[in-house]
């Protein structure tokens, strides 16, 4: 991190003194005017390359000071895209394409429109830019719902939401937003716009393109448009839950529960409250959620409960840690975790928590990686992917 800085500051150094050498250049004062007069980051960029090419024809300039400059602008300058529409951001990350630039943010609000909704088809295409809360407030007024709950959907947007693939309790019931991704309209970083999919649930010929942007972290492409399936909004659901004085009894418990007949949407232990609680959601008709509460008392679920927890433990400052692992070694790693608060999707082997030690990141397939980039972002303007 010293070296990073220090490269930083000689290169600032480097281009104060070039800035100074150039007062008595005749474009000197048009160069500067450019740069006071141009707040965004692709204008600045612009005028960092002027002055690039500006140094390189002009004698007597220290040896290297054009890249030192041509550097300094990629460190310190990042675009960062509020596009109207589609069409605008293509143009936004085209130019930065040409430039080399790095994007750093691709703010979407405004693409927010639900484009197309037909209840009888049950699916919808909406603009990324939407939240996930306004999106399933629209689809209530058709009695339907997209089945995903990750926290924050206030501000959580679609596009986050594919990019991250992010998931909420009942993920256990109803699996995640990749499930439910017909098609996509993604821009690429060198502009170009590619689709995939159809509205129609069973396009299934071809290779399926949408998998590969979801989750990839905006890594090689932004999303900017989505067409989902979707499901009827469930006539009841119903929350239980069982404390668990130990792990040693909440382990068993889960094994339990999956060997039985019941098939909850929501599966999760967590010890956001003191003892620990295992915590079960039903959904569906009336008479099949009595019968699987009724089921689940048998199993000890007798305690009526929400899901509070989720909110409570995703309210806390900062992110929580992420580790994913067998489901039957959900109670092994939390106990191998120290005391820590946690959030565990007991059912898929998700667990989140906060203290404790850092998960350890695992290795990304570097080679295949590395493929994906050379293809859609050879300039490397997009965020690398996090393992």
């Amino acid at each position: 991190m010293n070296q990073i800085r220090n490269s930083i500051i000689k290169l600032a150094d480097t281009a104060d003194a070039i800035l100074l050498r150039i007062e008595s250049h005749p474009s000197g004062n048009s160069l500067r005017r450019a740069g006071r007069n141009h707040g965004r980051a692709e204008h600045k960029l612009l005028w960092f390359n002027q002055l690039y090419l500006r140094i390189k024809a002009t004698p007597n300039q220290p040896a290297g000071s054009a890249l030192a400059v041509r550097g300094l602008a990629r460190i310190m300058i990042a675009m960062i895209l509020k596009p109207a529409n589609a069409k605008e951001l293509s143009r936004g990350l085209a130019h930065a394409f040409a430039l080399g630039q790095k994007l750093e943010e691709a703010d979407l609000r405004a693409l927010n429109r639900v484009v197309e909704y037909t209840p009888e088809d049950m699916t919808v295409t909406v603009e990324a830019g939407i939240t996930l809360a306004a999106l399933q407030a629209a689809l209530a007024q058709g009695g339907q719902w997209l089945p995903v709950d990750p926290p924050n959907p206030d501000a959580l947007t679609v596009e986050a939401l594919l990019a991250f693939n992010a998931s909420g309790p009942r993920r256990f019931g109803y699996g995640t937003v990749r499930d439910y991704v017909i098609g996509l309209k993604v821009v690429l970083a060198d502009g170009r716009t590619v689709k995939s999919g159809a509205r129609v649930v069973k396009n299934v010929a071809g290779y399926d393109l949408a998998k590969l942007f979801i989750g990839s972290q905006r890594s090689l492409g932004v999303v900017a448009e989505v067409i989902f399936k979707l499901r009827p909004l469930s006539e009841v659901e119903a929350t239980l839950g069982r404390e668990c004085g130990s792990l040693d009894e909440a382990g068993p418990l889960i094994e339990a529960v999956l060997d039985s007949e019941l098939a909850p949407v929501v599966l999760d232990l967590h010890n956001c409250r003191s003892p620990a609680m295992l915590v079960l959601s039903f959904a569906g008709t009336d008479e099949e959620v009595q019968w699987q509460v009724a089921k689940a008392r048998e199993l000890g679920f007798h305690e009526p409960s929400n899901l509070d927890y989720e909110q409570s433990f995703w309210r806390e400052e900062g992110p929580p840690n992420r580790v994913s692992v067998l489901p039957s070694k959900t109670t092994e790693v939390i106990r191998r975790l120290g005391d820590v608060r946690f959030v565990a999707r007991a059912g898929n082997g998700v667990i989140y928590y906060r203290g404790g030690p850092v998960p350890s990141r695992n290795d990304a397939p570097v080679k295949l990686t590395r493929r994906l980039k050379d293809a859609f972002d050879p300039k490397r303007i997009l965020p690398d992917l996090v393992s």
